[in-house]
């Protein structure tokens, strides 16, 4: 669900999943839709030398006959002190089975100061044991995923099924598809007691008044200092849906505010 490996280790897709056309896991329910979010800086301090971020961000969930298929597309210009500029953009894609132990990506990167980048990958979990996921750029090697790794999907069922049990923690590994050296991060969710909405949002079923405020710390797994790459604080609906998230790096946050939505098209399956 959200999700998601872009500007420090963090701009993963984040569009989480609405719900009016139902896909279920057992008593969970979330719905296909394409949800567009405006991207700005939220804060900044003097070392991160900030001045402005501008971007749009579309995520799209899809219902498969045995899993989703999500995309995210996102473009960002980044303004700092002295006026340099650095733009990005990225075309994530994924694939999870209903059943959550299988995952395959594809991401493809370009930006004004790195080489343009494509590669693909897929990972599987195991009922017993440590899973594991391939990559099709180096290191040729398979990644070890230990026992509770998450994929995306899987893990926001889990999140909004503990947050409606009144549950207010929740630790687990997460892997949503990146670099081999970033897929995999441990995650420390903290749950808060539900609130009401502020603030204006396009008119739609999809949106609700309530939600539960979330967050994230996202740690490296090999990592003794003790401190998270990333956090994200994003609201999360009884349905799903996330018209708000907030990405802090520690010396910058860039603010995710939903700005259209709308169900999206599933196959029709027997």
């Amino acid at each position: 669900m959200v999700y998601y490996h872009h500007v420090k280790q963090g701009m993963i897709a984040v569009g989480l999943l609405g719900a009016l056309w139902p896909v279920s896991v057992g008593a969970m329910e979330f719905a296909p839709h394409r949800v567009t979010y405006q991207l700005a800086l939220a804060e900044s301090d003097k070392s991160a030398a900030l001045d402005e971020i501008k971007g749009r961000s579309v995520f799209t969930l899809r219902q498969d006959c045995d899993g989703w298929k999500s995309d995210e597309d996102y473009a960002m210009q980044m303004r700092f002190e002295g006026g340099g500029e650095v733009f990005m953009a990225s075309l994530f894609s994924s694939y999870e089975n209903e059943a959550g132990d299988l995952f395959s990506f594809t991401i493809d990167e370009q930006s004004s100061f790195e080489p343009a980048i494509s590669f693909d990958g897929f990972a599987s979990r195991a009922d017993e044991g440590n899973g594991e996921a391939f990559f099709s750029i180096e290191p040729d090697e398979a990644l070890s995923l230990p026992e509770t790794t998450y994929f995306p999907i899987q893990h926001s069922f889990e999140i909004l099924e503990r947050a409606q049990q009144g549950e207010t923690f929740f630790s687990a590994h997460i892997f949503f598809g990146a670099k081999p050296d970033e897929a995999l991060k441990k995650t420390s969710v903290v749950i808060g007691k539900k609130a009401m909405r502020e603030g204006q949002l396009p008119s739609s079923p999809l949106l609700m008044t309530d939600y539960y405020p979330i967050q994230i710390a996202y740690f490296d797994p090999s990592s003794t200092t003790g401190l998270p790459s990333y956090e994200i604080l994003f609201h999360m609906q009884d349905n799903g849906v996330v018209p708000y998230y907030i990405i802090d790096y520690g010396d910058f946050s860039l603010e995710a505010t939903l700005s259209e939505i709308e169900a999206a098209a599933s196959p029709s399956c027997n």
